[in-house]
């Protein structure tokens, strides 16, 4: 950091925001083009795991963590660069815990793929991503090849689900909330014809005033369970605590 301040900022001169930009957005390019992720995303989901990670740490409560495309949990005192985060494995309790971080849930349904399920009789293979579950899952079952696709099937494995926008542009926050409740929407209906349904939140990084009436109706009237803004430490913390006491 010191090399690129010295490097590239200073000789920049006044110019030195423009050089700034031009470089981070240069960065974020690449980053997309080998991750197909957006940053302001990942970052998010780095500044999500800090504050779980913090609270875990806070609390004196033992902890693991599973690094990308890794076969093996490491400890807590480990951690050292949030990005690498596929998961956390803690426990609650007796009961063990993972959260996990863009897992594919196979029993959320579109509408019209519920409506297939009801006029033939036979379910039609649906799943969507959620950027945050909250399993009653051990370490082992959820990194087990075998024994994973098992537990993502069951309903009752599902403790809490959340969606996460990390967008920082106001002009397009109730966009990004559009689609997380549309998103949550879709969650709702697929585990109540279940007769199953786990906690709801939502946490963004950008929350207009309008969006805010929503989403406090939908607090109020049992539709989401809790909800922060990412950008409010003790908005996020509460929530953070909240999860990990579930």
């Amino acid at each position: 950091m010191v090399d690129f301040v010295d490097d590239v900022l200073q000789p920049a001169g006044e110019g030195f925001i423009e050089t700034f930009v031009s470089r981070y957005l240069q960065m974020s390019e690449v980053f997309m083009r080998t991750t197909a992720e957006d940053p302001v995303q990942v970052w998010a989901r780095r500044q999500f795991s800090q504050f779980v990670a913090s609270n875990l740490r806070l609390a004196g409560r033992p902890f693991r963590w599973l690094p990308k495309g890794n076969a093996r949990w490491q400890t807590g005192n480990t951690l050292w660069d949030c990005d690498l985060i596929e998961a956390f494995a803690w426990e609650t309790g007796d009961s063990p815990r993972v959260l996990a971080y863009n897992l594919f849930v196979p029993l959320i349904k579109t509408e019209e793929e519920s409506q297939d399920d009801d006029q033939t009789g036979e379910p039609r293979k649906g799943g969507k991503n959620v950027d945050i579950c909250l399993l009653h899952s051990t370490p082992e079952q959820y990194r087990s090849k075998s024994r994973r696709p098992k537990i993502v099937r069951d309903a009752e494995t599902y403790i809490a689900l959340g969606e996460l926008k990390g967008g920082i542009d106001p002009a397009g926050a109730d966009e990004h909330w559009k689609t997380a409740n549309a998103h949550l929407g879709r969650i709702r209906r697929s585990f109540d014809a279940l007769q199953s349904l786990p906690q709801l939140f939502f946490i963004g990084n950008a929350i207009e005033a309008s969006m805010a009436g929503e989403i406090w109706n939908q607090l109020e009237s049992g539709g989401l369970a809790n909800a922060a803004n990412l950008t409010d430490d003790r908005q996020t913390v509460s929530l953070v605590s909240w999860l990990c006491r579930l």
